[in-house]
């Protein structure tokens, strides 16, 4: 018997929940008001999916010290270990628990990205440690770091032509 608990607390009235048999649940339809659109239920998911990956104030905050402090020692050690090349550290992300950072990286003119997110991870250790050495009184662990390439500015490269290919096809018509 499954019994459903009113009130709150545990001195709440216990009354026993109505059996139904076998095919009895499936023949009763649900009122017009409980039935949700495939549109609704899209957008009750897209609004759960957004608050449970939405990161913390303190994710923020961490987050922008690290790209702060990861710019300003990846820019003093362009020449000793990425060879001059212009490296900007574009965003960063943080785990809840501040223990892993994915870093990504955006190369300025640069036609062999791949080599230089490789410089990168190879240094990766000594990056790391001259994080500690900054932020080692302002917070409690330095995080695990991975690189990505961050290809928003390719992209937004790629749109812009696309769509000054469509204001020219537009004007000649």
């Amino acid at each position: 018997m499954v019994v459903r608990i009113r009130g709150s607390g545990f001195g709440g009235e216990r009354t026993p929940l109505p059996r139904l048999s076998k095919g009895e649940g499936a023949k009763t339809p649900l009122p017009e008001s409980r039935i949700l659109t495939a549109d609704a239920l899209l957008r009750i998911f897209q609004i759960l999916h957004y608050l449970c990956t939405m990161p913390s104030i303190r994710q923020e905050k961490f987050a922008r010290l690290l790209q702060r402090d990861l710019s300003t020692i990846i820019q003093q050690r362009t020449h000793s270990f990425f060879e001059g090349k212009m490296i900007m550290v574009n965003d960063v992300e943080v785990s809840p628990d501040l223990g892993y950072a994915k870093v990504y990286l955006g190369f300025i003119n640069q036609n062999e990205k791949d080599y230089l997110l490789g410089l990168v991870q190879f240094h990766s250790k000594e990056l790391r440690h001259e994080l500690a050495q900054k932020i080692r009184n302002e917070v409690r662990k330095i995080p695990e770091l991975t690189f990505y390439i961050d290809n928003t500015l390719d992209n937004a490269l790629k749109m812009e032509k696309i769509l000054e290919k469509l204001k020219e096809n537009d004007e000649l018509k």
